[in-house]
C-alpha cells in the first residue's frame, strides 16, 4: 500500500509517529513562559553575537544560569512532593547512625 493511500485512510485528528504513541508523562520541570523566556534571551544572544559577542556571551551565560537555577528548584519541589506523597522520612546522609563512625 502506497503511503498517501495509508495517511488517506487516518482521522483528521490523527497524529502519526512516536509522538502520537506516546503516553503522558510528568508535568515540565519549566513552565512553557518561563522556557520561552529562556529561549527569547538565547535567540537575542545568539543575534548579538556578530556585534557585540562578549555581551552576548554574558548575556547566553546569564540565560542559562538562570535555567539551571529554575530546574534545581523544580527539582528540588518534585523530590520534596515525592517524598510527602510516600510518607517516607528522609535521614541524612551524613549522620552519626549512617556514617559508619561510631
Amino acid at each position: 500500500m502506497m503511503y498517501d493511500q495509508t495517511r488517506a485512510r487516518q482521522s483528521a485528528g490523527h497524529t502519526p509517529g512516536p509522538a502520537g504513541r506516546r503516553s503522558p508523562g510528568p508535568e515540565p520541570l519549566l513552565s512553557s513562559i518561563e522556557r520561552d523566556k529562556v529561549v527569547r534571551r538565547l535567540r537575542h544572544a545568539l543575534n548579538t553575537f556578530a556585534d557585540t559577542p562578549r555581551e552576548a556571551l554574558d548575556e547566553a551565560e546569564s540565560a542559562f544560569d538562570e535555567a539551571t537555577a529554575q530546574l534545581v528548584n523544580a527539582l528540588a519541589e518534585r523530590r520534596r512532593l515525592l517524598r510527602a506523597g510516600s510518607g517516607r522520612t528522609r535521614t541524612p546522609r551524613h549522620s552519626p547512625t549512617n556514617s559508619g563512625t561510631r
